[in-house]
């Protein structure tokens, strides 16, 4: 089968693509530092009670986000050709599913603050879940903003009503409102959002609705979200048994070691993920072109990622030591595990993302339903063997669940699991010349006792070695990127 180059295919949808990337990082990065530097501030204000009791609000809030749009928003993204009529439909609907929402948060007020044994939670989450149905009005703009892959308007509208948030927060904070200031902040947020996501787009709502015209949407939408609720079960049961049956020593070592090995996947494959799926969503008609581009993107990421994570894994024992001290020797093997796991779970991000673009959103939901299904066996039978067992689980699983996840989405494009994984050989020789460089060199330093240094040098060999063997070996792989820049 002959390559088919994707600039030459839609020049435009690359260059829009590529318009994307950068002003979705730069996006995230500005409103990181902004976020970190705010929140910096508003932390030495406020109690930790303050922050506990919106934690505890938060809790059924960020649950009732879940069904805020019944999937209607990805729907939207996915389909081709959208009517005025189903815009309007889809956005009474998501507006009747928020205020039942809101109803639901409200009554229920009473009953988590008794759990709580706090009162001040009733009038806390019933003003907090305006939030809620706020975030319903918007989700037509900004679902359409993605979908035409407008990411420079929608990183503004992302900036500055993060900025305005914050900064309502903050002034709050210091003028003594406590607890309240989170919330109102988290308002103030929402509705800086939908003002300028409605000036932005243009678009309003008719007073027009027909279920009829959004039938197949909400099929869609209730598979995409059956598959959110069934994912957000499994990727917490690993918490929820290492805190039953381990204790909450064992859980800090857990948590700790998968929150920095999931760094990576949460700043870069989280963003590239946003990108892809209107882009796959494009081209879904076009087997050829969208092959190409899921290809392009497995070994893209492939190549960012691998090192990375191999990277951590080898100088594990002697970062965790060095950076956080000697009482988290026992997170070592754990981060190891999941560092390793992580490269897979980078790639395996885009397989939900190529079938909801396809329009096979059942495919995504019984691929997190057999997730769900052997993932949380598998940790609870480990957790019988400690901590070791419970990140040994991940492991012997999840690769078997990635195998059966990609096999059964890559069928949607006609792709068998040879040629998924010729696409990866690249990565993996460039990663192992690299890895076995760095273990040399552990031998250079084998009596060397000076630690920092020990890891700024296998740092440095290990970038060198590996950015050295692709300009030599995999010039095919710089040159799709340098098309990628400066295509025009």
């Amino acid at each position: 089968m002959p390559k088919i180059n994707p600039i030459q295919e839609n020049t435009n949808l690359i260059k829009k693509a590529r318009s994307a990337s950068y002003w979705l990082f730069g996006s995230n990065i500005a409103i990181q530092l902004i976020s970190w530097a705010i929140t910096v501030f508003v932390a030495r204000i406020l109690s930790p009670d303050d922050y506990g009791l919106f934690g505890m609000a938060a809790l059924i809030t960020s649950f009732l986000v879940m069904f805020n749009e019944l999937g209607l928003g990805p729907a939207i993204i996915q389909k081709k050709d959208l009517s005025k009529e189903q815009l309007s439909s889809c956005f009474w609907i998501i507006m009747a599913i928020n205020i039942f929402l809101y109803f639901i948060a409200f009554i229920s007020a009473p009953l988590v603050a008794s759990f709580f044994h706090e009162e001040r939670l009733i009038s806390i989450i019933r003003v907090a879940a305006i939030s809620v149905v706020i975030g319903g009005l918007y989700k037509i703009p900004y679902s359409l903003l993605t979908k035409e892959l407008m990411f420079n308007k929608r990183s503004i509208v992302d900036f500055v009503s993060r900025l305005c948030g914050g900064v309502f927060t903050l002034l709050l904070a210091i003028f003594g409102y406590g607890v309240w200031s989170l919330v109102y902040g988290l308002i103030v947020w929402d509705l800086v959002k939908l003002i300028l996501l409605y000036i932005f787009v243009g678009w309003h709502p008719e007073k027009f609705f027909s279920y009829q015209i959004i039938k197949n949407m909400i099929s869609f939408g209730y598979k995409i979200t059956g598959s959110g609720i069934l994912w957000h079960f499994y990727s917490n049961s690993d918490y929820l048994i290492a805190g039953k049956f381990l204790g909450k020593t064992s859980l800090g070592y857990y948590s700790l070691a998968f929150q920095l090995a999931s760094l990576p996947n949460e700043k870069l494959i989280s963003l590239i993920g946003q990108i892809i799926f209107p882009l796959f969503s494009k081209v879904q008609d076009e087997e050829k072109i969208l092959r190409n581009y899921f290809l392009k993107t497995v070994r893209l990421t492939a190549f960012i990622v691998f090192p990375i994570f191999t990277g951590m894994y080898l100088v594990a024992e002697l970062a965790i030591v060095l950076l956080l001290s000697k009482k988290w020797i026992p997170m070592i093997l754990p981060f190891k595990i999941l560092c390793l796991i992580a490269a897979l779970r980078a790639i395996n991000a885009f397989n939900s993302r190529l079938v909801y673009a396809t329009g096979h959103p059942g495919i995504a939901l019984s691929n997190t339903a057999i997730c769900t299904l052997i993932m949380p066996l598998g940790f609870l039978i480990g957790s019988k063997y400690g901590l070791e067992g419970l990140s040994y689980a991940w492991l012997f699983l999840f690769p078997i669940v990635f195998l059966i996840a990609t096999k059964r989405s890559i069928s949607v494009i006609n792709l068998n699991l040879l040629e998924y994984f010729k696409n990866l050989i690249s990565p993996i020789i460039a990663t192992s010349f690299m890895a076995l460089l760095v273990e040399l060199s552990k031998i250079l330093l084998i009596n060397s006792s000076n630690e920092i240094f020990q890891l700024i040098f296998y740092c440095f060999i290990g970038m060198l070695s590996y950015i050295g063997f692709i300009i030599i070996f995999f010039k095919d792989f710089l040159l799709d990127v340098k098309i990628f820049i400066t295509a025009n």
